[in-house]
């Protein structure tokens, strides 16, 4: 069985209901491998929801890089999954 990784994330969006939010959290993580979960509806990052996203190493690395606005922010991302499955060259 392959291990699981998750990672929390502010997910900004403008949905304007549960379901509509679930549904655009499905559409970001399932190309990626991914599954998403809303912890928090408002979150403590300026109240965007707090999701926790799950999946093997390979397809949260590939929901980072989308995520992330460039290649310093990817660092530190990857970083809070953990550092050892995605030495930096």
């Amino acid at each position: 069985m392959v291990k699981q990784h998750s990672i929390e994330l502010d997910f900004v969006s403008d949905a304007d209901t549960v379901l509509k939010l679930q549904d655009l959290i499905k559409a970001f993580a399932s190309p990626h491998g991914c599954k998403g979960k809303i912890i928090e509806p408002v979150g403590p990052g300026g109240g965007w929801p707090l999701v926790k996203f799950t999946g093997c190493a390979g397809a949260i690395k590939s929901l980072l890089a989308d995520y992330a606005s460039g290649p310093d922010e990817l660092g530190d991302l990857l970083d809070e999954v953990d550092p050892s499955l995605f030495p930096l060259p």
